[in-house]
């Protein structure tokens, strides 16, 4: 048997393996426009619940910081620890055995000088601390304390609030009122104030959310609705719509009497008081640097610069009238910078050098008026009393069988 015949034989003997006929193929039916369609539904709605989730669940754990500025909310505790409230760990005051004259200093975002205190940890009222105790000198007997009582949007009728509700509390012995800009803005808001300013602070800018009753339509209680419709609405924030019509100052008028009751208020409880002119600078741009990202731009219109100057004017105007009307001081550091633009941030807020100029005008017209030498004579008085009544009450004598007598 040759070789050949050999391989031939063995390659017979291996199995022959069968040939597979290929697989049958599946008919696949083309999606129509109506099944993309309600693929595409079903994502969105699965997409839009998990979003909803995923906001109420970060509402339980990280809840909304409740909005202060409405004069309304009158049960919302203590906010601050107002002796160290926007100042430095050098600024509080030690008192080391002296007496301490306090003053108190409400008003809006133009008291509490956050962008001051943001650049060299200054406000006005520690620039007026810092200038009255210079003028006293390291060995007076007496040391000046300010309170910085300033709250963002503040207006007078939040002051007369907060003057019986937590002012009172620290018996202060002077109070200063430094306040325009947000009782102006009263009249550029649409509607009547009834009660008053409740057409700028029943806004829902003002409002916390938890006061946010009013439901349009059912979408309102989606937490992803109120987020889209916020960030819809945010496109219309930064335009400034203006009005070329003359505006009435409809709400001057309470502005007059909210002052006139604080001084009434003041009277009553025999606490000094001192007004103040606000600053303002009528530029364009720092005007709408101010004012382009207002939420309520949508719902006003304001007045050109040139009459808004006249306006803020008209308001320093009835702040002086009160003034005089009923015997209160009145620093000016309107006049001292109403032509220094450099020293602002908008149109109103005043960089830490605008700042200390406003301390040093309001201390300049304490001193120069006679009320800060009033003022320390009457704590040197009181502590003088209060020295010589302890020293005439009679000493109580202690028998370990009969006890005090």
């Amino acid at each position: 048997m040759t070789t050949t015949t050999l391989i031939t034989s063995v390659e017979s003997l291996k199995p022959v393996r069968p040939v597979l006929a290929p697989p049958p193929q599946r008919f696949r039916r083309p999606a129509t426009w109506k099944s993309k369609l309600l693929l595409s539904i079903g994502a969105t709605i699965a997409v839009l619940v998990a979003l909803e989730i995923g906001f109420r669940v970060f509402d339980v754990f990280f809840p909304k910081r409740t909005q202060l500025a409405n004069p309304f909310l009158l049960f919302r505790g203590k906010l601050y620890d107002w002796s160290t409230h926007l100042k430095t760990p050098l600024q509080v005051i030690q008192p080391n055995g002296r007496q301490v004259l306090r003053i108190v200093c409400i008003g809006g975002s133009t008291t509490q000088d956050a962008t001051a205190f943001g650049e060299q940890g200054i406000t006005y009222p520690t620039a007026l601390q810092t200038v009255l105790n210079e003028e006293l000198g390291t060995n007076s007997g007496v040391i000046v304390e300010t309170f910085n009582f300033g709250i963002a949007s503040h207006s007078t009728l939040h002051d007369l609030i907060m003057l019986e509700t937590e002012v009172l509390q620290l018996k202060p012995d002077l109070v200063v009122v430094y306040e325009n800009i947000n009782d102006l803005l009263v009249n550029y808001f649409p509607g009547a104030t009834n009660p008053a300013y409740a057409n700028k602070f029943l806004h829902q800018f003002y409002l916390p959310p938890e006061f946010h009753a009013e439901k349009k339509c059912w979408l309102d209680n989606s937490r992803v609705y109120s987020w889209a419709s916020r960030g819809l609405r945010r496109l219309f924030w930064y335009q400034v719509r203006y009005t070329d019509e003359p505006v009435e100052l409809q709400h001057a008028e309470v502005f007059r009497n909210n002052l006139r009751n604080i001084c009434a208020i003041a009277r009553m409880h025999r606490i000094p008081l001192m007004f103040g002119e606000q600053a303002m600078v009528a530029d364009q741009e720092l005007f709408e640097r101010h004012f382009k990202t207002k939420c309520y731009n949508p719902d006003i219109y304001y007045p050109r610069i040139a009459q808004f100057k006249e306006h803020f004017e008209r308001y320093n105007a009835i702040v002086r009238e009160v003034s005089a009307e009923q015997g209160v001081i009145c620093a000016d550091p309107y006049t001292l910078l109403k032509n220094r633009p450099e020293l602002f941030a908008d149109v109103v807020h005043v960089h830490a050098e605008g700042a200390r100029i406003v301390g040093r005008e309001f201390a300049r017209t304490l001193i120069e008026s006679g009320v800060f030498a009033a003022l320390i004579d009457a704590k040197r008085n009181t502590a003088r009393d209060a020295a010589a009544a302890a020293e005439a009450r009679p000493a109580i004598v202690c028998d370990q069988k009969t006890g005090p007598r």
